[in-house]
C-alpha cells in the first residue's frame, strides 16, 4: 500500500497528464502553478509534447500549461525539438500566461487558442491557414504582420455577461482572406493597416471601442448588433465593393467615418445620435465642433476639419436618398450644410448664402419655419406700406410712425396694406390698393418682387420634401 501510494504521488495531478510530479503541489513542471520553473526542464517538457503530437500525426496540444514568469516564445520550441513537421498544427487550451506568450516567425497550418488566461498573447509574422481564438481572458492580444486565410476570435456560444474578456486587441498590418469576430467581450479592438480579401463578419458581444483605420475591405463585409454606447470608428478605409458592405442593427451614437466613402454602404435598422428633429450627430461632428480629444484609451484619431465631416454627411445623404429613406437623408442634408456654414470665417458664417438658407427654411427641411418667415415678412411689409402710403379708390392712406393703427377700428387699412404687400410678393398686379409713386415704395416693390417668389419657392420645396418622407 505504501509503495502504491508513493507511485500515485509521483504522477501529475492534472487530468490526462502522465508525467512525473516534480513540484510540491503534486503537478509536473508544465502544470505546476509555480511560475518560477526550471527553464531547462520546462523546455524539455514542451519538446516532448510537440514530438508526441507530431508522431501521432495530429496537433501539438498544450492543455492546462502554466507558463513561466518570462514571456515564452512557444513556436521557437518547434525548431529546438529537432523534428520535422509540416504542416504544423498547434492547440493551446486552458493555459495560463502570467507574463505573456509569444508566437512568432513560424509557419502554421492551424493555430487554436481557447479557454486561456493571462497578461498577453503576441502573434507575429505567421503564415497560417487558420487562427482561432475563443473564450480567452487576457489583458492584451496582438496580431501583427501575419498572413492568414481565416482568422476568428470570440466565443462559440451566444454572448452573455459572464464571457471572458480581452481588454485590448490589436491587429496590425495583417493580410486576411476571411475575418470573423463573434460574441466577443472586448474593451478595445484596434485594427490598422490590414487588408481583408474575401469577407469580414463582426457581430454581437460587448465592446467599449472598435477602431478600424487604414484597412481595406473586399468581398462581403458585415457589422451587426454592436452594443449601445460603443465607440465605432471606421477611418480612411478603402471599401472595394461598397454594395457588399453593410452595417445593420448597430448603435451608431458614437460612430465616426472620417475619410471612408459611405455613398453605397448599406445601413439598416441602426440607432443614430440625434440632437434635434432634423439633426443626426456622428462622432466626427462632435470632434470637429467641440475640438475635444477622444478618451485617452482610444488613442489618436487625427484632426477632423468641418469640411471633411460635411463630406461624410453628404455621402450619407446621397446613400439614404438612393434607398428612399428621405427622413434620415434630410437630417444628414441639414448637418452637411450647417457644417459648411460653420467652416466659413466668423463674419461670413452669419451673412453667407448658407446663413440665409438656414434662416428662411432650415436648409429646405422645415416647412413651418419657411411659412412663418413668409407670414412675418408679410406683416412687416404691410406696416411699411402704411408708412410709405398707398391709395384706395382715390383716397390716400398715409400714416406717420406715431399714428400707426393700434386698434381694430383701423382693421380695414391694415388689411388693405397686407393685400398690397401680398400682391407684390406673389407678382400680381394691383390697382386698388395701389402704392404711391415714391422712392420708398419703389424700394419696397423691388424687395417684394425678389423675396416673395424666393420664399414661396422655399415653402414649396420644404413641403415637397415633407410629403416625400
Amino acid at each position: 500500500m505504501e509503495s502504491g501510494s508513493h507511485i500515485d504521488a509521483e504522477i501529475c495531478g492534472y487530468q490526462g497528464c502522465s508525467r512525473t510530479s516534480s513540484a510540491q503541489d503534486g503537478h509536473c513542471v508544465l502544470h505546476s502553478d509555480d511560475t518560477d520553473k526550471d527553464p531547462v526542464a520546462f523546455r524539455r517538457a514542451i519538446s516532448e509534447v510537440i514530438r508526441a503530437g507530431v508522431q501521432q500525426g495530429d496537433a501539438a496540444v498544450f492543455s492546462g500549461v502554466v507558463f513561466p514568469e518570462d514571456s515564452f516564445d512557444l513556436l521557437a520550441a518547434f525548431d529546438r525539438c529537432g523534428v520535422s513537421c509540416d504542416p504544423r498544427n498547434l492547440e493551446i487550451k486552458e493555459c495560463k500566461f502570467p507574463q505573456g506568450i509569444l508566437l512568432r516567425g513560424s509557419g502554421l497550418s492551424e493555430l487554436h487558442i481557447h479557454g486561456c488566461s493571462g497578461s498577453e498573447i503576441k502573434i507575429e509574422q505567421i503564415n497560417a491557414r487558420q487562427i482561432k481564438l475563443a473564450s480567452n481572458e487576457l489583458d492584451r492580444l496582438q496580431i501583427s504582420q501575419c498572413r492568414v486565410e481565416y482568422l476568428f476570435f470570440g466565443a462559440y456560444e451566444a454572448f452573455n455577461a459572464n464571457h471572458p474578456q480581452i481588454r485590448n486587441v490589436f491587429m496590425l498590418h495583417c493580410e486576411c482572406h476571411r475575418f470573423q469576430m463573434s460574441h466577443t467581450h472586448i474593451e478595445k479592438l484596434h485594427v490598422a493597416g490590414c487588408s481583408v480579401a474575401a469577407g469580414t463578419h463582426i457581430n454581437g458581444g460587448r465592446h467599449r471601442a472598435i477602431l478600424i483605420r487604414d484597412t481595406s475591405f473586399s468581398g462581403p463585409t458585415h457589422f451587426e448588433e454592436l452594443a449601445p454606447n460603443d465607440y465605432f470608428v471606421i477611418a480612411r478605409c478603402p471599401i472595394r465593393e461598397p454594395r457588399l458592405f453593410s452595417i445593420v442593427r448597430c448603435d451608431l451614437s458614437k460612430a465616426g467615418f472620417n475619410g471612408t466613402d459611405l455613398t453605397d454602404v448599406h445601413f439598416s435598422a441602426n440607432n443614430w445620435r440625434r440632437t434635434g428633429s432634423t439633426r443626426v450627430c456622428i462622432l466626427d461632428h462632435q470632434l470637429a465642433i467641440d475640438k475635444k480629444p477622444l478618451p485617452e484609451f482610444l488613442g489618436p484619431y487625427g484632426d477632423i476639419s468641418l469640411n471633411e465631416c460635411a463630406e461624410t454627411y453628404r455621402q450619407l445623404k446621397t446613400n439614404f436618398e438612393n434607398r428612399s429613406n428621405y427622413i434620415d437623408a434630410g437630417a444628414f442634408h441639414f448637418c452637411d450644410l450647417e457644417l459648411r456654414r460653420l467652416s466659413l470665417p466668423r463674419p461670413w458664417r452669419w451673412f453667407s448664402i448658407y446663413s440665409f438658407y438656414r434662416l428662411l427654411s432650415g436648409y429646405g427641411e422645415q416647412p413651418v419655419r419657411a411659412t412663418a418667415v413668409f407670414a412675418v415678412a408679410l406683416c412687416i411689409l404691410a406696416g411699411l406700406h402704411l408708412l410709405a402710403g398707398f391709395s384706395v379708390g382715390g383716397n390716400v392712406v398715409d400714416y406717420t410712425l406715431s399714428e400707426l393703427p393700434r386698434h381694430t377700428s383701423h382693421w380695414r387699412e391694415i388689411l388693405q396694406a397686407a393685400q398690397l404687400a401680398f400682391s407684390h410678393l406673389t407678382l400680381r398686379s394691383s390697382t386698388s390698393p395701389e402704392a404711391l409713386a415714391t422712392p420708398v415704395n419703389t424700394a419696397l416693390w423691388m424687395f417684394e418682387t425678389i423675396f416673395g417668389p424666393l420664399q414661396l419657392g422655399l415653402i414649396a420645396l420644404t413641403i415637397k420634401r415633407r410629403v416625400r418622407r
